[in-house]
């Protein structure tokens, strides 16, 4: 059951791209809806493969996260995996995180974890938790497909999100706006009735 649902993965993903939305200047969104842009991104807490604990709360206040929703039965997923390393050892210098969870589970160690030693692959990845239906942290974010990629500021606000593989040269430049506040997340109503000043630079006399 669970090798199916990674090929269900893999199928959605080459379906998606085979798709006329793909055609379109907009292409389809990482989630279903269930998170935005700009929303608090949901709490997890998983295992690494080498068994130790990684969860989101450990980034908030701290620093930005990454985290890509990956398989190892998604062929853009593999090619991607290296391009990730070379920035996770570029980024690890600013302070930023880092978190690849797998949709496919402990059974395909013989085939995931050479793959990974193979890449020399360092940052964490964690196995997300299957559910009778998906996987739960992949389901909390809505996630439609590999590989997805959201990337939260150190608040936990989530910034960006992709369906598909990235370039490093895109990400570099997603996590330098992450560092500025490109929007406003949340819309607060005035209640003043002073004058807001007129702060634009260089005004015509």
């Amino acid at each position: 059951m669970r090798h199916s649902k990674a090929l269900l993965l893999l199928l959605l993903l080459v379906s998606l791209t085979a798709s006329p939305l793909f055609a379109t200047e907009r292409p389809p969104s990482a989630s279903n809806g269930n998170v935005r842009i700009g929303d608090k991104a949901p709490a997890f807490d998983l295992t690494t493969i080498d068994g130790k604990k990684v969860s989101m709360e450990e980034s908030i206040g701290k620093k930005a996260t990454i985290i890509v929703f990956w398989s190892f039965f998604c062929f853009p997923c593999q090619a991607e995996m290296p391009i990730l390393q070379a920035m996770y050892d570029e980024l690890v210098a600013d302070n930023v995180s880092l978190i690849a969870i797998s949709l496919d589970g402990p059974q395909y160690d013989d085939l995931v974890l050479p793959f990974l030693k193979e890449n020399k692959i360092t940052f964490p990845v964690a196995y997300d938790r299957e559910t009778a239906e998906f996987f739960e942290t992949a389901d909390k974010f809505g996630v439609v497909g590999t590989p997805s990629t959201f990337i939260l500021d150190d608040t936990g606000r989530i910034r960006f999100m992709h369906l598909g593989r990235l370039e490093a040269s895109v990400l570099r430049g997603i996590i330098d706006s992450v560092d500025t506040k490109s929007f406003c997340a949340d819309i607060i109503k005035t209640t003043s009735s002073k004058k807001v000043p007129d702060v634009s630079a260089d005004k015509e006399e």
